[in-house]
Order: C-alpha cells, then sequence, then structure tokens
C-alpha cells in the first residue's frame, strides 16, 4: 500500500517551478510578503514538490517506495474576497527500480471506481496525453473529468528527479479531489 505524508504548506519558489520544470505565469503562487527563509516563501501550489522532498529524504526505504498526500494547495484568485483559494488535492507518487507508472495509474483507476465515476470521457474521467515540465514527453497525461483537466499524471522527468537529489526512476499523479464527491449525479461545474 501507500504511506501517507504530511508535507509543509509553504516552499520555495524555485521547488514550485523551476525545480519541476514549470514556469511561473505569476497568477498562480501566492507569496509570503516576508519570508523568514527562502525555503517558506511562497504557499505551495502543488503538492508534488513537498512529495518529491520526501521522497529524497527516504532513499534509504526499501523499495519501492509509494507516496501519498490528500490536502489542500492555495492558489491566487482575484474574484476571493482574501485574493487566494484553497483547492483538495490528491497528490502520488511511486519510486524504486521501475517507475511504477501502471501503480499510479492504477490507484486512479481505483479511486474512480470507489467512487462511482465511470471512465467515459463525456459522463465520466479520462486521460489524454499531455506536456509537463515535471513529466517525460510522452510519458504524461492530464486527467479529465466530464472532458475538464482536473490533474496530471506521468513519469517524473529525470531533470526533475536530478534537482530532488532522487537516483532512481518514479511516476506520480496530482489531482483535484473537491470536484470529484457527488460527481456523478451533478452537472460538472466550473469552480475558480
Amino acid at each position: 500500500g501507500f504511506t501517507e505524508v504530511l508535507t509543509f504548506g509553504l516552499c520555495s519558489h524555485a521547488e514550485a517551478f523551476e525545480k519541476l520544470n514549470r514556469p511561473d505565469d505569476g497568477k498562480t503562487a501566492v507569496t509570503l510578503s516576508n519570508p523568514k527563509t527562502l525555503e517558506f516563501e511562497i504557499c505551495r501550489p502543488s503538492l508534488l514538490p513537498g512529495t518529491l522532498k520526501t521522497l529524497s529524504n527516504g532513499q534509504k526505504m526499501p523499495k519501492p517506495i509509494k507516496l501519498f498526500e490528500i490536502t489542500d494547495v492555495v492558489l491566487k484568485d482575484d474574484a476571493s474576497d482574501v485574493g487566494a483559494i484553497n483547492r483538495r488535492h490528491l497528490v502520488a507518487i511511486h519510486g524504486g527500480m521501475t517507475s511504477g507508472f501502471e501503480v499510479v495509474h492504477g490507484l486512479l483507476d481505483h479511486v474512480m471506481v470507489l467512487l462511482d465515476i465511470p471512465r467515459d470521457a463525456l459522463t465520466g474521467y479520462s486521460v489524454k496525453e499531455a506536456s509537463d515540465g515535471a513529466f517525460f514527453d510522452g510519458r504524461c497525461a492530464h486527467i479529465l473529468l466530464k472532458g475538464k483537466v482536473i490533474g496530471v499524471m506521468g513519469i517524473i522527468h529525470p531533470q526533475t528527479l536530478q534537482n530532488f537529489d532522487i537516483p532512481f526512476p518514479s511516476a506520480a499523479l496530482e489531482m483535484r479531489v473537491d470536484l470529484l464527491t457527488g460527481c456523478k449525479d451533478q452537472e460538472f461545474v466550473k469552480t475558480n
């Protein structure tokens, strides 16, 4: 099974963007006005950096290492009265002698079966090839719910692994879970 982790709600700008090979559009991360250290300068816009740091620190554990976390990320939102919103995300990562992409894909399928969400592009969930700097091109997919992107999964790019000092192949998924509850019986409502 997977082991639950609890990571910090703050991270560095480099961990959230540069180390993941993701561009910063300036509209995503909530920046602290007076951070005490560079390690805690923004609210995490993604759970992936914290989980990768945990995987890096647990390298000596027996392989495969399978971790997950379900908690909130914080994103800028000009429509909100406080200028930011929380979204509940799930992240899962598998690291070991092989990437374990089939394991994280199987976890996605299992979660959807438990929530009674069918694998159907119109009424349930589907996956579609995508590109994300943290993952290998051609080995990355968006997770869609009723045609709307709710997450990403794939084999983590070697440069990303190197950036977090992880010497073995890994695969991960991260997706919103706040949209999953009650989705079978409700229309998809876009939230900010």
